[in-house]
Formats: C-alpha cells, structure tokens, sequence
C-alpha cells in the first residue's frame, strides 16, 4: 500500500466503527482524524513493515478513536492528541515498532485518553503531557518498554502514570524539564 495526499484521513463509523490496517506500505498523509465527531467510532492498525509518517493525529478527537501499533514504524512531524476533545475517548496501545512524535504527544487532553507501551515497543516524544487540561491522561509502560522524552513531562490534575519494573523512560534534551500540577 502506498497512499500519499494532501487530505486529511478520516476513520469514522458508527456501531462498530471504521477500520484501515496497515501492514505494509507508506502512508504520506498531513493529517489522520480517528473518531472525529462525537458519534464516531474509528481504529487504525499499523504493523508489519507498515510506515505512516502524518504532521497531526488527533485519536478519539470528539468521538471514539484507536490507534494500534503491532509493528513498524510511524513517525509524527507535529502533534498527536489522544482523547482531544470533551466526552472523546482516545487509546493508544504499542506492542511493537517504532513511534516518533516530534511535538507533544498529549493523553487526555480534554477527553480521556490512554497509551499502554508494551515489552518490545519505543516511542520518543518531543513533550509528553498526560490529563494537563480537563482531561484523564494514563500512560501505562510494561517491562522492556521505553520512552525517551526531549523536551518535557508533564503531569496534570488527572494524570496516571504506571511503570513496570524494567520499562525506561528517558529525558534526553539538555533543558529537558518535568512539570506536576496539582
């Protein structure tokens, strides 16, 4: 699969939902929306040698949303928000490959929002912000998951962070900083 446009993606349906798994192949795309409005239900599964390399994903932006990485690689040039919006539902799970989130990857930002690392996955963020504005924000990382933050980590009212006895979570940035608001 090869797909590259200048157009947003959207994941939607209702019931069940809409479904794209990407096993391989690159995806080229500015934007990918999973579970845009609020009766939207939508899931993205990235594995195999599948890439997707996109500049925002909004996961659960109003509606429900999943992203699922099995495998692979997929590489976010600005922003990714899991759980964007009020009343959304955003998840993020990492079995395997690679993620890269040049900007903030943001766990419940208004909405409530969860990542879970597994054993054999990676992600780097530039900033990692869980529940920092009206949102719940869970990060949970198993043994043999990392993560290697930039620039900062922040905790807001209704983060939870849960981090497994041999998981790795790294500040890499020289000024890098970590915020807790209470």
């Amino acid at each position: 699969m090869t797909l590259a446009t200048g157009k947003k993606l959207l994941i939607n349906g209702t019931g069940t939902g809409g479904l794209l798994d990407q096993t391989d192949g690159t995806a080229a795309i500015p934007e990918v929306l999973i579970g845009e409005a609020a009766d939207n239900v939508g899931t993205y599964q990235l594995g195999g040698s599948g890439e997707l390399d996109v500049e925002q994903v909004d996961v659960g932006k109003s509606g429900t949303g999943s992203f699922v990485q099995s495998g692979g690689s997929c590489a976010v040039s600005g922003n990714m928000f899991i759980g964007r919006n009020s009343g959304s539902c955003g998840t993020c799970s990492l079995s395997g490959g690679t993620m890269t989130v040049d900007g903030a990857m943001r766990v419940g930002y208004v909405g409530d929002g969860t990542t879970t690392i597994g054993a054999t996955a990676n992600i780097e963020v530039g900033e990692l912000a869980l529940g920092t504005a009206a949102g719940t924000g869970t990060l949970d990382m198993a043994n043999g998951a990392s993560i290697d933050i930039v620039d900062a980590l922040q905790f807001g009212e209704n983060a939870r962070f849960s981090v497994t006895t041999g998981a790795e979570v790294r500040l890499t940035g020289a000024g890098s900083t970590v915020d807790f608001t209470a």
